[in-house]
């Protein structure tokens, strides 16, 4: 869900500090995920979710508003390509 190229989040709005700072969220959380391997179940699966999505979000908390913005967007689109991903 974490957009990983940083020319798309740039091309979204983002400052090139706060493009590094999700890049680098994104980047730990893999990190994390290899090191405990493949979630136990689905619940294992959202609880991963959503401390990625916490992170994220406390890190774009303390961006410009104009950075809060366009992250919102990027999320929003990705939210998008995966719910029409999911009807395929």
């Amino acid at each position: 869900m974490v957009p990983e190229k940083k020319e798309e989040l740039l091309a979204a709005g983002l400052s090139s500090e706060a493009a590094d700072g999700i890049i680098k969220i994104g980047e730990e959380a893999e990190e994390k995920a290899a090191r405990m391997g493949p979630p136990k179940n689905g619940l294992d699966f959202l609880k991963r979710l959503g401390t990625l999505l916490k992170d994220l979000d406390t890190f774009i908390k303390t961006q410009s508003k104009q950075d809060q913005e366009a992250f919102k967007k990027v999320m929003e689109k990705k939210k998008a390509e995966m719910e029409a991903a999911a009807k395929k």
